[in-house]
């Protein structure tokens, strides 16, 4: 495997391991924690922003590895074209075939491997935007529990409030 695609392998594995640490179930302090420090770390920025300019280079390899097959697969047209053309039976050759064969699994594990990464980083952004979410819905959940044991006593505004529906209730009654 080439440089550039064992970097690919590299930055897909520490992907699918920061999936599974966002996938654990932590306390909510916890997770809190995390997603700030993810939100506001200047290093976690820079990361994140490698990761803007690597995911073009992959989809670039992707697109390189997607014609890679369709040249194997016009060199095998071109080579059946000219056995027919021939009508001569020449012995097939092999090391053609396999080198051929040999091109097309590289160029289909290419594609995997561009595709699966690329596809890996759209999931964990979501997940990311989605346990941010989460946090902030859970802020907001707690303090209007806050908010509601707090306010036991009820107010002039709550009863007046309540004044129409009683009135509906009794008619409903009646």
């Amino acid at each position: 495997m080439t440089l550039y695609y064992s970097l690919i392998f590299v930055i897909l594995v520490i992907e699918i391991l920061l999936f599974f640490v966002l996938m654990l179930p932590l306390p909510i302090k916890w997770q809190k924690i995390l997603i700030h420090w993810w939100s506001t770390s200047p290093t976690v920025s820079r990361i994140k922003y490698f990761t803007k300019i690597s995911c073009v280079f992959i989809f670039i390899l992707l697109l390189d590895s997607i014609a890679r097959i369709d040249i194997g697969k016009e060199a095998k047209n071109i080579m059946n074209t000219d056995e027919e053309e021939s009508n001569v039976s020449a012995p097939p050759s092999h090391d053609m075939e396999a080198t051929m064969f040999a091109r097309k699994f590289y160029a289909q594990r290419n594609i995997y491997l561009c595709g699966s990464t690329l596809f890996l980083d759209l999931i964990l952004r979501r997940i990311f935007f989605l346990l941010k979410e989460k946090i902030v819905l859970t802020d907001k959940i707690f303090e209007l529990q806050q908010s509601l044991a707090n306010d036991d006593h009820p107010t002039k505004t709550s009863d007046k409030k309540k004044q129409p529906i009683n009135k509906k209730k009794k008619k409903v009654n009646d």
